[in-house]
């Protein structure tokens, strides 16, 4: 918020939640751009961030797998210059949705392309401005290469970095030598080479999930625990191989559900039916903890003015607005003697959700009872679903990218990082209205 204010000092008053409670009509003092308490009364000798009352104070959004299409399309063409800017932009739009801090996720490319993307981005990265003007840009997912071209969903095939064609290790350098890369995407469906990827790509620093797969459980358990994945990159989408039968393990799909592993899920109540989302949090949570999954968008446009009207093109990928409007399809591959394949029925192509959105999905879910595919899940108090609708939008983000000592929760001592909002309820339950971040 000092970016919204600009003093070294401050008051304001909410409802604050925090990990364990909703702390109601608190002031929240914040100085340096720290949390320096939770009050009953103003703290004296500092202005007030005046609100009209009835504001939800929670920790600021984090979205750790988000995409900005037209901006990657851009990039080879643009400076680097122009590069940053448009980060810079992008920064702001996320800030507007409750976002404080965001890795921006690229799609499959020319490796020459995504280091042009990455340049910009690092430069946008080391300005005072970053996180100052909009969300602090925390740094570049790599999503759409290091994949399964048979499992590529709306992922160019010709950009599908496999270790049988292409030297990964090299790659991988390349693009940490940008500064910007933190985040990537590797599957581990081509045995020890993918393996190997995965521990060179943890060694230099950087995190690692796993999306766009279909491994046997037996070989994504081992990618887990010997060789250090960390995440599932958009779990149940991509797709995500799964089996009935016994063999490995199972698939993808199963290995998962039996691991600690830390799962993203798109919270736009379309790429994951809501049952699934319900069930998978049950059963993550009883077993593991909360922490172990996160709410992401894998949204594909930060600029609502720039969502096509028409079908796009994405390299050889063919999508289009989905006439309900909340998401994007697939509808065709082109070939490479120029004829289009149509795309199977159903295959999405990011999103079109926001974080605030996602946190409004989440307070639906649960706070209305709901029969799941596994589980009966009965309706949690408006308290219950703030304090774990904040988790799965914030903290847990911060502890998968190891800044939860730092941010990610409402606490005396964090960074003065939350954003500011109203619940209101309506015809179709709650919903969360950002005022300011």
């Amino acid at each position: 918020m000092k970016q919204q204010t600009g003093w070294d000092a401050y008051w304001i008053r909410g409802n604050v939640v925090t990990e364990h409670e909703v702390r109601e009509n608190q002031v929240l003092e914040v100085r340096d751009g720290r949390i320096q308490g939770f009050h009953a009364t103003p703290p004296p000798g500092i202005p007030e961030y005046p609100t009209p009352g009835g504001w939800v104070l929670l920790p600021g959004f984090r979205d750790p797998h988000t995409h900005d299409l037209l901006g990657q399309l851009a990039a080879p063409s643009h400076t680097d210059e122009e590069n940053m800017e448009r980060m810079g932009r992008i920064a702001q739009a996320y800030a507007r949705r409750g976002v404080t801090g965001v890795y921006v996720a690229t799609f499959g490319a020319a490796i020459d392309d995504l280091l042009a993307y990455c340049r910009g981005a690092r430069m946008w990265m080391d300005r005072p401005e970053n996180g100052r003007q909009g969300a602090k840009v925390l740094g570049i997912n790599i999503e759409g290469s290091f994949i399964n071209e048979a499992c590529r969903g709306a992922q160019p095939a010709e950009h599908c970095f496999m270790p049988h064609r292409w030297n990964c290790l090299e790659l991988i350098d390349r693009l940490w030598e940008t500064g910007a890369v933190r985040l990537v995407n590797i599957v581990p469906d081509f045995g020890l080479p993918s393996l190997e990827t995965i521990q060179h790509a943890r060694v230099k620093g950087l995190h690692v999930g796993a999306g766009h797969l279909k491994p046997e459980a037996d070989l994504l358990q081992t990618a887990f625990e010997q060789y250090g994945l960390e995440y599932m990159v958009h779990f149940t989408n991509g797709p995500t191989g799964q089996s009935f039968k016994p063999f490995g393990g199972g698939g993808a799909f199963e290995g998962a559900m039996n691991l600690p592993i830390v799962k993203e899920l798109v919270l736009d109540l379309i790429h994951v039916d809501p049952r699934y989302v319900l069930d998978i949090i049950r059963r993550t949570e009883e077993r593991w903890g909360l922490d172990k999954v996160i709410a992401v968008t894998d949204a594909s446009f930060p600029l609502e003015a720039e969502i096509p009207e028409e079908a796009f093109q994405v390299g050889s990928t063919i999508a289009k607005k989905d006439e309900s409007l909340h998401c994007l399809r697939t509808v065709a591959y082109v070939q490479p003697d120029g004829t289009r394949q149509p795309a199977p029925h159903h295959t999405l192509c990011g999103s079109l959700l926001t974080m605030d959105q996602a946190f409004t999905n989440l307070l639906r879910l649960f706070t209305r009872e709901r029969e799941g595919h596994w589980y009966f899940h009965p309706a949690h108090t408006l308290e219950q679903a703030m304090i774990k609708s904040a988790q799965l939008c914030a903290t847990n983000q911060s502890r998968l990218d190891w800044t939860y000592m730092d941010t990610g929760s409402l606490e005396v001592g964090k960074a003065a990082d939350f954003v500011a909002g109203v619940i209101e309820e309506g015809a179709e339950g709650y919903r969360f209205h950002v005022r300011r971040t």
